[in-house]
């Protein structure tokens, strides 16, 4: 077994330099996440590589950053494409590690008459990882497919799940094994019906990102007056939302604040 550690000063001691290349984009893909086969868009920074249509034939991709096979991208303008508005063409915008060139950058691909394809090795000589395709309609108008994946700091988990191994809202068995989840949460007001009311209306909140499978969640009313118990339930979990209901049994309230919390398998 060979054992090595990074980073050292120097060219001579122990495991000090000098270092390559390959190497400085291994670390990175070990450092980013669990699963260092998988490239794609790195969360949290702005707007994350995001595709938009903006006006005309136009369509934007703005700034954020990117894992491509180790190699860490940034763009911090926005890269705009002027398209071909014929009906049936299709067109995918991407990230390309030129490896020749030793460069990222977004290429769109296209017209096509089908979506076009990923570049791969070993037939290709670049990799690419997709952020959109888009479709031309008559009309004229277009479809948008934000085709982006998400890599950041993820844990991994042991969980409990139930018989279809990923769904939360399935009964939990003895089958234990490690997937990749995420947290999200926040708090939202809860009005009541004109009276005021003990039940409140039902509202649909909406995850800031989705889910692969619905998560488990936990929410929790929240009323400053004394004496007024307030209880949270959740009426439907899904991928993208959910939906809760506030009780009151001691007094006719107008409104309080839910607290919802949500952990799950991140969406790909």
């Amino acid at each position: 077994m060979t054992e090595k550690s990074w980073f050292w000063s120097g060219i001579s001691a122990g495991d000090c330099g000098p270092y390559t290349a390959s190497q400085w984009a291994e670390f990175q893909k070990t450092l980013f996440q669990n699963d260092p086969t998988k490239d794609g868009v790195i969360l949290g920074n702005p707007f994350e590589l995001i595709v938009q249509f903006v006006a005309g034939s136009t369509f934007r991709v703005y700034p954020g950053c990117a894992l491509v096979d180790g190699i860490f991208y940034e763009s911090d303008a926005n890269i705009d494409f002027v398209l071909n508005f014929t009906p049936g063409f299709y067109y995918r915008i991407v990230l390309r590690k030129d490896s020749l060139a030793q460069t990222v950058r977004v290429v769109i691909k296209g017209p096509s008459l089908s979506i076009p394809t990923l570049s791969l090795p070993p037939a290709e000589d670049f990799i690419e990882i997709s952020l959109a395709w888009i479709s031309i309609a008559p009309g004229p108008g277009y479809h948008i497919e934000d085709d982006r994946e998400f890599i950041s700091f993820t844990s991994t988990a042991e969980n409990h799940q139930g018989s279809s191994g990923l769904d939360y809202t399935w009964e939990g068995t003895t089958d234990y094994f490690p997937i990749l989840n995420k947290h999200e949460f926040g708090s939202v007001e809860v009005t009541f019906p004109a009276g005021p009311s003990q039940i409140s209306d039902e509202i649909t909140v909406t995850f800031p990102r989705r889910f692969e499978f619905p998560p488990l969640m936990k929410v929790s009313c929240f009323r400053k007056a004394a004496g007024e118990l307030c209880f949270a339930t959740l009426t439907d979990i899904g991928f993208t939302t959910f939906s809760v209901k506030c009780w009151c049994p001691t007094a006719t309230l107008q409104s309080c604040t839910v607290y919802w919390w949500a952990v799950g398998m991140p969406y790909h």
